[in-house]
């Protein structure tokens, strides 16, 4: 994405969450001084070529439909993850930055290695607001937070005991590996 094309897309994120609808060509032509909308529609078009957002010729018909690799969400670390699931709070307040725009994310370091799910000791696992059907859900119950993995409407920790009386509150978004600077790579 070019840096004209990136000011183009940030302000129809930003134009979309400030009004709550997409601007129009003419919209984003004038805020950007071009003498015709035919150059804002080709910065347009080229954004939509791209993948970022996708149009459907209406007058405010523009969609934002994928991240850009310049949205980061600071996701607050809760805590570490041990064995069971069990999240021990750190006690001092931390944000880790994720490639992502979604509005709220929360993060937990992995203490321990999880393989069906891709995760690592020292890899962070992101958390997002919502429900899932099946696959790894964080939850709370008071200030207490953990772990589950959720198989069939049934909650169990990571060592597979059942779980109760925990509200299901965020979804697996992803995994966040930081490569440790102490390591030295062979090949």
């Amino acid at each position: 994405m070019t840096q004209r094309q990136r000011e183009i897309y940030e302000f129809i994120k930003d134009f979309h969450d400030k009004m709550g609808y997409p601007p129009t060509i003419r919209e984003i032509s004038e805020h950007f001084g071009f003498s015709s909308p035919t150059g804002a529609l080709v910065h347009v078009e080229a954004i939509e070529k791209k993948g970022y957002i996708k149009r459907d010729h209406a007058s405010r018909g523009i969609k934002v439909v994928a991240k850009s690799p310049f949205d980061v969400t600071f996701a607050e670390l809760i805590g570490k993850m041990d064995k069971s699931g069990k999240i021990v709070k750190s006690g001092e307040q931390t944000h880790i930055p994720v490639p992502s725009n979604e509005k709220q994310l929360l993060s937990v370091e992995s203490l321990v290695d999880i393989p069906e799910f891709g995760i690592f000791k020292g890899d962070y696992v992101v958390f997002v607001p919502g429900r899932s059907s099946k696959g790894l859900v964080l939850l709370k119950k008071g200030e207490e937070h953990v772990v589950g993995i959720l198989k069939k409407e049934k909650l169990e920790n990571l060592t597979g005991e059942e779980i109760n009386g925990f509200d299901l509150e965020f979804a697996f978004y992803g995994v966040l590996r930081i490569p440790s600077h102490d390591k030295k790579i062979t090949g």
